[in-house]
């Protein structure tokens, strides 16, 4: 066993995670090679939005699928696709905690530099933290996915859901059906992978 810090945690962790391919990456010092479109589908298919909050399980790989499908401008699918990818290795914040001075500036710039190592890895446009039309997608997924997804608040007062989207779009997935959907985007805008 290895010895303890002042904290109780291993000497030898050095603020690395292990992944579901198998991959070492340390997220606040990633390496663009070991991120790998296996790991985010599959990470990001079994997190739920809105921190767990909704009516449903709603993943974060499910509204990643969707924003891809319905960005407009064909360029930018693989981004939207992406545009969560930090998730697969820091976890989702909620919006009130990320944008809080001081705690969630910290949070901010690690997922910066993750996004970095995301667009190096897979060829993205430098247009961080992402590109206008990805921005207007996920805007108009979260106000359906309030609308959809989350019990009826005052703080969600003015959200709608877009007469662009398809109420369809939000019904339960499964982790597998949309790790799969995830993977087969990928694969259908050029990129590839090993199956596990």
């Amino acid at each position: 066993m290895s010895p303890l810090d002042a904290n109780g945690l291993s000497v030898d962790y050095s603020g690395y995670i292990a992944t579901y391919s198998g991959q070492i990456i340390e997220p606040l010092n990633p390496d663009p090679e070991a991120i790998l479109i296996e790991d985010i589908a599959h990470s990001l298919s079994q997190q739920c939005r809105f921190t767990g909050h909704t009516k449903m399980f709603y993943s974060v790989g499910q509204h990643s699928v969707l924003a891809s499908g319905y960005v407009e401008d064909e360029k930018y699918r693989l981004w939207a696709l992406l545009h969560d990818a930090t998730e697969a290795y820091l976890a989702d914040m909620a919006r009130p905690i990320k944008h809080q001075p001081g705690f969630g500036d910290v949070y901010r710039k690690a997922e910066d530099l993750l996004m970095k190592a995301i667009i190096d890895r897979f060829g993205l446009t430098d247009e961080r933290p992402m590109p206008e039309a990805v921005q207007k997608i996920d805007n108009l997924l979260l106000g359906a996915e309030i609308k959809l997804l989350m019990p009826s608040h005052v703080i969600f007062e003015g959200w709608e859901m877009s007469s662009k989207l398809s109420k369809y779009d939000f019904e339960e997935w499964t982790p597998m059906e949309t790790e799969a959907e995830f993977l087969a985007i990928y694969t259908e805008l050029g990129g590839s992978y090993v199956s596990s």
